[in-house]
């Protein structure tokens, strides 16, 4: 009896036992997918590595260093840290930005490849700047110089001067015997010269090319001018790509407006019972004013820095030198800038 017991349950047993090693086995079953789907992850993963270790963009690298370049010389240009003398047009470099797109579409997948792709691209680089080097000695060769003397007229009352869509580089003063004189070299195929006399009001304006190639700043031209200190009334500037230097500390001025493009001014005056305007987009301005000179400032900015020394702020836009309420002199001016940078400097 003993042994028929033991043997049942030993059967009983090993019935137990069946239906466990089933659910093992069934999980292993399960698995095995699991682990074949990792084994190709895996082969992906590593075929992925040894296609891309080497893989190196010379192109993308040398696109980046020129944009962060240009960045931190527009910044420096702006916060007038690089002198108005030192100018570079950058538009005449647009071509390098193609080359260097076109460079970083091409992916180096080895070390020999990365240098073939380093030394294409320097050579095409080199080749682009002696490109614009060339052009910029041509446009010097083809320019034209302007002379430009215009005598005063004693039944005129007021006289105005209008310069529309400078590019370059020019200087404006005073100190002149006559109404005005100077010259101007320029590169421009239309530059125009008007002359106007309406009710006693003589109007003289200069017009350079509005082509393309000028708004942008391709055009070559440089001018001086000098300007009679008593009988210059008004004067309207709209400068393009330009850096512009303004002494008006002689002129009797009475009205100045300027509308600027990405131009960097600099303005010197000492004008009584003056009134001004200034819209400057993506420019650099600098605003130098005597220290016996009151002056009222408002401002409207966008995305706009400014540094505005000896100023008191009166409100969110109004801004006046110290001694305003009591100065004898007076000058008011509006500015609005827009992505530009405004700087003033009060002389002794």
């Amino acid at each position: 009896m003993e042994k028929k017991v033991k043997a049942t349950k030993k059967v009983k047993k090993s019935q137990t036992k069946k239906p466990i090693e089933n659910e093992k086995t069934i999980k292993k079953i399960e698995k095995v997918p699991e682990i074949s789907k990792a084994k190709e992850k895996i082969n992906e993963i590593h075929h992925y590595y040894k296609q891309y270790r080497f893989s190196f963009n010379f192109g993308k690298l040398l696109l980046g260093i020129l944009i962060i370049l240009i960045g931190f010389y527009l910044l420096a240009k702006n916060m007038g840290l690089i002198p108005n003398s030192f100018h570079i047009n950058l538009l005449k470099l647009w071509p390098i930005f193609i080359i260097l797109l076109g460079l970083s579409l091409y992916k180096a997948k080895s070390i020999i490849g990365a240098i073939f792709s380093f030394i294409i691209s320097l050579v095409i680089i080199i080749f682009a700047i002696m490109i614009v080097i060339t052009g910029l000695n041509l446009e010097l060769q083809n320019t034209k110089r302007y002379d430009i003397s215009i005598e005063k007229n004693r039944n005129i009352t007021e006289n105005i001067l209008e310069i529309k869509n400078i590019s370059g580089q020019a200087k404006i003063e005073g100190s002149s015997e006559k109404l005005i004189e100077g010259n101007i070299i320029s590169n421009s195929e239309n530059l125009s010269q008007e002359s106007k006399i309406d009710n006693d009001i003589y109007s003289y304006e200069i017009k350079f090319d509005d082509s393309f190639s000028n708004l942008i700043g391709f055009n070559n031209n440089s001018f001086n001018l000098k300007l009679n200190n008593n009988i210059i009334n008004s004067i309207l500037l709209e400068p393009i790509y330009s850096d512009l230097n303004l002494d008006f500390s002689e002129l009797n001025l009475k009205e100045l407006e300027i509308e600027s493009k990405f131009s960097s001014i600099y303005l010197n005056f000492n004008n009584d019972n003056f009134q001004g305007k200034i819209e400057a987009d993506t420019s650099s301005l600098n605003l130098v004013f005597p220290k016996e000179l009151g002056v009222r400032l408002i401002i409207n900015q966008n995305l706009s820095s400014t540094n505005l020394n000896d100023f008191d702020k009166i409100d969110e836009k109004t801004f006046v030198t110290k001694n305003y309420a009591t100065a004898s002199q007076q000058a008011e001016i509006e500015i609005n800038l827009n992505f530009s940078s405004l700087n003033t400097i009060i002389n002794d």
